[in-house]
């Protein structure tokens, strides 16, 4: 029999290689094996097959070596497509958009933690070529977040990404001269999105694929976090407080915090907020949004936060840090306080002792039963002759660490301490 002879040629252009035999071809790529097609002649015998398959098989063992440690030898190209470095971002959450040649995953990093596993693969059936679409849902840290790409056999970096979180009320700053405001909602980025996705207001679907989500909560999924939902996001509709036209961004809240919620809430801010004395301070410049949340909340009404807790991100100098100092454990600051307006001096619900008294209805008017003759209402406070003498005059309601914890007299440890104030010289 006559020795096998193969030729091999080399396309440097579209790197493909091509095996021949007078009998069989065998065609490899760069990636691997595209395809391997047998041809034999009428005049192939039985007795041939076992010589001509072990050198078949040896023939492409060999190229698929060489083809191997080829790949090994080529880095992975990534191209970022959204968002741009040194992006300024107020979501917490993103999705990044890039797309990689076929072949080796990268390895992914977030602030030095491994997030590969986060990845999602994004076919397009528009997009076809020798790269593939990922998709990377992230959640940032507040301030700079650095996502790194590197190749997982030889440790190179192939593409770095600096993103900077700042939520849209924080008062942090980014000193990156280079850094600018990411708009997602601007015609050239949705765009490159609709390559591969319908845009539609309501829901979003990748082109010839299942649907994959429900409009704006698809990417916002941080503004569903909380029990209770504000009426227009539980309804899906956004475009109650959202513009829908490019100006330049698309989606932007169509006035200021506001006069926003006053098209909603005009009855309850002309008889609860407008005519009242006192205004707190988030209030009478328009801030809603220090205290409450317009998507979804933790409670009905769609406070941030428990309420303690959210007061105590402005008013923690004031009370104790916990319930066993604040000697109120079965209240909350909005058990006395209203956190709009009020007519009463320090936004309490009520004069300062109806308001004591509608908990403390054991202590009489007039003489204070532990004080035998110490009235508990007089004009004047002889401690503080600008203001009158009532309850809070020797009580404090919020406690602390230099309390009488017996009558919660406050700044000193002795009761003795305390009424010396005014009775020094009695």
């Amino acid at each position: 029999m006559l020795p096998l002879t193969f030729m091999f040629i080399i396309n440097r252009e579209s790197k493909l290689i091509t095996v021949f035999h007078p009998k069989r071809k065998l065609q490899l790529g760069k990636s691997g094996v595209r395809c391997i097609l047998f041809r034999l002649d009428e005049r192939s015998h039985i007795r041939q097959g076992a010589e001509e398959m072990f050198r078949i098989i040896t023939v492409t063992m060999v190229m698929l070596l060489a083809l191997t440690s080829s790949a090994l030898c080529q880095e992975p190209v990534v191209e970022l497509i959204l968002p741009f470095d040194k992006a300024i971002i107020s979501a917490p959450n993103l999705n990044i958009l890039f797309k990689n040649s076929f072949g080796l995953m990268p390895k992914i990093t977030l602030n030095d933690e491994d997030i590969s596993s986060k990845v999602i693969e994004a076919p397009c059936d528009k997009e076809v070529g020798e790269f593939s679409y990922r998709h990377l849902e992230l959640s940032l840290k507040e301030g700079s977040n650095n996502i790194i790409w590197v190749n997982p056999e030889t440790e190179k970096r192939l593409l770095s990404l600096t993103l900077y979180h700042i939520p849209r009320h924080s008062s942090k700053m980014v000193r990156d001269p280079e850094a600018k405001e990411f708009l997602f909602h601007v015609s050239d980025f949705e765009l490159k999105c609709s390559r591969c996705h319908e845009y539609l207001e309501k829901s979003s679907c990748a082109i010839s694929s299942e649907p994959v989500g429900g409009g704006c909560m698809e990417c916002h999924k941080e503004m569903k976090e909380g029990p209770v939902a504000h009426k227009p996001v539980e309804d899906g509709i956004c475009l109650v407080c959202h513009d829908n036209t490019f100006s330049p961004n698309r989606f932007e809240v169509k006035a200021q915090q506001a006069e926003l919620c006053r098209r909603c809430h005009e009855e309850y801010m002309v008889t609860n907020i407008e005519n009242q004395r006192f205004l707190h301070g988030p209030v009478a410049v328009g801030r809603c949004l220090d205290c409450h949340s317009v998507h979804y909340g933790e409670r009905k009404l769609i406070i941030s936060d428990e309420s303690q807790e959210l007061c105590f991100e402005c008013h923690r100098p004031f009370g104790g840090d916990d319930d066993d100092e604040s000697l109120h454990t079965e209240e909350t600051c909005d058990s006395c306080h209203t956190p709009h307006a009020s007519d009463t001096a320090r936004f309490l619900n009520n004069d300062v002792n109806d308001l004591c008294l509608g908990c403390h209805d054991t202590i009489a008017y007039g003489e204070h039963a532990a004080m035998g003759e110490h009235t508990t209402s007089a004009p004047v406070n002889p401690e503080n002759p600008a203001r009158p003498f009532t309850c809070i005059s020797c009580h404090t309601a919020h406690g602390g660490k230099d309390i009488v914890y017996k009558y919660i007299f406050e700044g000193v440890k002795s009761t003795n301490d305390f009424c010396n104030r005014c009775h020094a010289n009695e």
